[in-house]
């Protein structure tokens, strides 16, 4: 099922979006079209992005460039989106627009913010992504990052018992994402804040901005930058033209 199907009009009346979404989104689907959907080679990949927003048919989005977190410490967002601009030039966490092929992932975070069911995701052209083949969930993995969020104190660094749990939680992270050798630089460490930096530096090492098929195939969050994006129900997709 071609993705450019989903976008034929002949069968929906009184939609002026779709044609002008074609051209808008033309990259983005040209992208898309290379690679099919994971375990079924039939249909072309399509992301999914679960939003606040109940759309019915469909509508264009004009994304944030000021994107508060929602569940990450402030602190934690700041210090990631300095990371990514010095990699790769922007912000993902202030300026990204979540999205993922995991249509399971993005019906939770729907769900979570009280929105309908999660929309297929077309970015406008001109536009920039990164992703980690090893991170599908950014929240989850940062979350207990800077406990202290950049004031560790005397008074922290004493309690032994909490150091030594936050240390064993750092390196089974680091092992999760494939940076073992990175367990050395913090195993004699006794500062949160430092050992929270050189995590977060591992983190990024695993972000890239090429090779689209391997965030689709792994089901993880892939991060758009683009001026605009467009939303289209999967219940309004049903109408359009499916045909091969």
């Amino acid at each position: 099922m071609k993705l450019l199907s989903y976008l034929n009009e002949s069968t929906v009346k009184n939609v002026k979006s779709i044609p002008q979404m074609k051209m808008e989104c033309s990259e983005y689907i040209k992208l898309l079209s290379q690679y099919p959907e994971p375990n079924n080679a039939w249909r072309d990949a399509k992301l999914y992005r679960g939003t606040s927003l109940n759309i019915e048919t469909i509508r264009k989005v004009t994304p944030r460039s000021d994107r508060k977190p929602r569940d990450t410490k402030q602190y934690v967002h700041d210090q990631f989106d300095i990371r990514f601009s010095k990699k790769f030039g922007w912000k993902p966490r202030s300026e990204g627009v979540m999205v993922t092929s995991d249509i399971h992932m993005a019906a939770d975070y729907a769900n979570e913010s009280g929105g309908g069911p999660p929309c297929i995701f077309f970015s406008t052209n001109n536009f920039k992504y990164v992703y980690s083949p090893e991170i599908c969930d950014f929240f989850i993995m940062v979350r207990n990052l800077w406990p202290f969020e950049g004031k560790d104190t005397e008074e922290g660094r004493s309690d032994r018992g909490i150091l030594e749990m936050f240390k064993t939680d750092m390196i089974g992270l680091l092992g999760a994402i494939g940076k073992k050798e990175y367990r050395i630089k913090i195993k004699n460490l006794n500062n949160t804040d430092t050992i929270s930096s050189i995590v977060a530096d591992a983190i990024i090492k695993t972000y890239t901005d090429t090779n689209i098929r391997e965030a689709v195939d792994r089901r993880v969050e892939i991060m758009f930058k683009c001026s605009n994006y467009y939303l289209v129900s999967q219940f309004f997709v049903d109408k359009l033209d499916l045909n091969l």
